[in-house]
């Protein structure tokens, strides 16, 4: 019977392309053949970017063209004029331009003199009720990583990134460090409104002893609105591979989570005139978003180098009396083009869970069977050679699915793995039992307000002092847990 899987099927998306883009979309204006998009976002301490981008009328995909001119107007809530901007002599796509003080409900408009779409003439293009929103809050919301691995054996890291603001998506590149060094990318990820996903890194690391992790969240766009949260750590103890006779023929180490986590902010704004005091305007804004990830992982050694093809491979994973996952594979041939020094296999992506086993001639084997979060999973570049050669291009993503494995599912007090591998007459179990228990954590910014000033140009002028206060909570709660230990093995009966 041949080996259940193969890579030759898997496909994945180049990150360029949004799996989804469900946030607020920018405004548009068009006029001939050019066309502009544009869209104001804040962060949390009341900077505000504006973005105005030139296409070519009838694809808002591939920016084209040169912004050479372009006119800025901002409008309070109540539709009063509050500044207008002129800059000239640009060219520019994207154009950018800061300002602070305003507020939710603060509405642009934008005229751009557009160049190098329509020939030699120059377009001018308007976008109107251009909305201010809050930026992408883009977070690592965790990592997981083995507690020990193997010195010169890849190890997989994985992370989960959130947008927490639910306003609009971001792109970003998800980065992983070691020891303060960059040691994988995964490049131009896309972060719908609202929603998470994963990273997938390899690292190989080539000295034994403690290692500190940190994936990063760098380079967001269009801009990050509390980058105080674009940072996870985590640690793995890296030994050598044992080559004592006394040795456990195998052992494991099992992880799990299931985690809810809820953001809260506010903002508030005064508007008062001076020096009257008189009020002029006053905005509250509360929003609570929620979200939730699950992850689990099983890696293992065993001690000694499996002969492929193997008798059978049967893995499993279970919580709550509930099946989320199984497979068995039977006379399991080792993938073409392994490398040198090793013989692997790989299977899975698509629906949240792989599966690689690696058997290294100089005695020892590697196993990893992971079920990831989120809607996608992002694949680095290590990653990608690593587990998948030349199938995968670099900077691609693979959907998880919309099956069980691949969605939020509930959890009982533990969650199981169930591991067997069949080597001719040994067999080499591995039943990894996790307890989940409480896991919290929480990111807490209290309140704090500032108050500015500013002049609107209007004839004859006004001043307002604007005093804006705002807070911000993440917190994460759940169950989670880890488990580690020695397999088993035994004798299969060769009667009968």
């Amino acid at each position: 019977m041949g080996s259940a899987g193969s890579r030759s099927g898997w496909t994945g998306t180049p990150n360029a392309q949004k799996y989804r883009d469900s946030g607020i979309k920018p405004a548009t204006g068009r006029s001939g053949a050019a066309a502009i998009t544009a869209i104001a976002a804040a962060n949390i301490a009341g900077q505000t970017l504006l973005e105005v981008r030139s296409f070519r009328n009838g694809d808002l995909t591939t920016p084209l063209g040169s912004i050479a001119k372009l006119q800025v107007k901002a409008f309070a809530p109540s539709g009063q004029l509050l500044f207008t901007t002129n800059d000239n002599n640009l060219a520019a796509n994207p154009f950018t331009a800061s300002y602070t003080g305003l507020v939710p409900g603060v509405t642009f408009q934008v005229q751009a003199n557009v160049r190098g779409i329509d020939g030699r003439r120059t377009d001018v293009v308007t976008a109107v009720g251009v909305p201010l929103v809050r930026a992408p809050d883009v977070a690592v919301t965790g990592v997981t990583a083995p507690v020990t691995a193997l010195v010169g054996m890849p190890t997989v890291v994985s992370a989960t990134v959130g947008e927490l603001n639910g306003d609009l998506g971001a792109r970003g590149d998800c980065v992983l460090y070691v020891d303060g060094a960059e040691a994988d990318r995964a490049s131009g990820i896309w972060v719908d409104a609202g929603d998470v996903v994963s990273c997938a890194f390899t690292v190989t690391f080539t000295t034994v002893g403690n290692h500190a992790l940190d994936v990063r969240a760098e380079n967001v766009s269009p801009a990050d609105y509390n980058r105080s949260n674009n940072a996870a750590p985590a640690s793995v103890q890296v030994i050598a591979p044992s080559t004592s006779p006394t040795a456990p023929a195998a052992r494991y180490y099992a992880s799990a989570s299931d985690l809810v986590f809820t953001v809260r902010d506010s903002f508030m704004t005064r508007w008062t005139f001076v020096p009257s005091g008189q009020l002029f305007q006053l905005i509250v804004s509360d929003r609570d978003d929620s979200g939730r990830m699950q992850e689990a992982a099983f890696n293992a050694t065993i001690g000694t180098a499996v002969s492929f093809p193997l008798t059978r491979v049967e893995l499993a994973q279970a919580s709550g009396g509930r099946l989320l996952h199984s497979v068995r594979y039977d006379d399991l041939a080792a993938d073409p083009g392994s490398g040198s020094g090793a013989s692997c296999v790989v299977r899975g992506l698509g629906t949240g869970v792989e599966f690689y086993m690696c058997a290294h001639q100089i005695g020892f084997t590697a196993l990893t069977y992971l079920r990831r979060a989120g809607t996608v999973t992002y694949l680095s570049t290590d990653y990608t050679s690593f587990w998948n050669g030349a199938t995968y291009g670099e900077d691609t993503y693979v959907d998880n699915g919309s099956t069980a494995v691949g969605t939020l599912v509930p959890f009982g007090p533990t969650y199981t793995f169930d591991v067997r591998v069949t080597d001719g007459s040994t067999l080499y179990a591995l039943g990894a039992e996790v307890p989940l228990g409480p896991v919290a954590t929480s990111d807490i910014e209290p309140e704090q307000c500032d108050t500015f000033r500013a002049t609107i140009p209007d004839s004859p002028p006004s001043t307002y002092d604007l005093y804006t206060c705002v807070s911000f909570s993440y917190v994460a709660a759940g169950v989670g847990g880890a488990a580690s230990g020695a397999g088993a093995v035994g004798q299969l009966s060769t009667t009968p």
